[in-house]
């Protein structure tokens, strides 16, 4: 039950987002090293011609795990392992997922496309994913879903200073809220329903933009100074600790912050105005 369950989980992430995405090990294709070239630095597996993008990887790869290290206070439990393929398709080979996608991760690595190593956006796209690949090496993928995925991203941004939101800049995001445009800060997920995987995981107050990417960039940036705000006194590896010992989500942000979500974002929202 549970591996069919994780399975769903996968899809649903992957047809749900455009900029990065979680993926599926497909059976004997990913993640793999015997199609890959190994880089000097083991960690670093890479397509012929892409070199060059490897030792990009390979000059912030200590310091992008060094940052989500000391946001998340806790070492990755296992070695991180980044696969870089030379063209959209053999992205979408190894992962499954749509070839616009740029950056996908598993709790046993993670596959970069060539389409983050455009405009040098590499390294916030891999600092967003190492986030999002401690936080699946600690708590079992199944189990992940009932965390809020404003949290999920929220935390990912605002780890890696902007990746994955930085077409919305944090003034544009604060305009937004002042004018009453917000997402919803839900303190649950779950498959179905709102905030569910099978729908809106960031749904919002206010008409989708349609522009998809500044939309999901906005979310992202909204989510990202949210956690901010909840890490101002160091307590959100204190959440993190509760999630990884399998308490809801619910109960280890009440018993953090002493109120429930909706109150924590009264406050955040209402100091913008300050």
């Amino acid at each position: 039950m549970k591996r069919i369950l994780t399975s769903s989980v996968i899809f649903l992430f992957s047809i749900t987002a455009a900029a990065c995405s979680y993926f599926k090990p497909v059976p004997e294709i990913s993640p793999v090293e015997d199609e890959f070239q190994v880089y000097s630095d083991s960690r670093i597996l890479y397509k012929q011609g892409m070199e060059e993008q490897a030792g990009l990887i390979a000059s912030v790869i200590d310091s992008s795990i060094q940052t989500i290290e000391q946001v998340h206070q806790k070492p990755f439990t296992s070695k991180v392992t980044v696969h870089i393929c030379d063209t959209p398709k053999c992205f979408a080979r190894y992962t499954k997922l749509n070839e616009r996608i740029s950056a996908a991760v598993y709790k046993t690595g993670l596959f970069l496309s060539p389409r983050a190593f455009e405009n040098n956006r590499y390294e916030i796209f891999l600092t967003h994913e190492l986030s999002h690949l401690h936080l699946f090496q600690q708590i079992p993928l199944y189990k992940t879903i009932y965390i809020p995925q404003w949290f999920h991203e929220g935390l990912a941004v605002y780890a890696s200073n902007g990746g994955g939101a930085d077409f919305v800049s944090e003034e544009k995001a604060i305009t937004f809220l002042a004018e009453g445009k917000h997402i919803m800060p839900l303190e649950k997920a779950g498959l179905f329903g709102k905030g569910g995987l099978w729908g809106n995981r960031l749904p919002t107050n206010y008409p989708t933009l349609e522009d998809g990417v500044i939309q999901q960039h906005m979310s992202y940036r909204q989510s990202a100074l949210f956690v901010k705000y909840l890490n101002k006194d160091k307590k959100v590896p204190a959440l993190l600790r509760l999630l990884e010992n399998g308490d809801s989500f619910k109960a280890s942000f009440e018993r953090v912050y002493g109120v429930d979500v909706q109150d924590e974002w009264n406050a955040f929202t209402g100091q913008l105005d300050k």
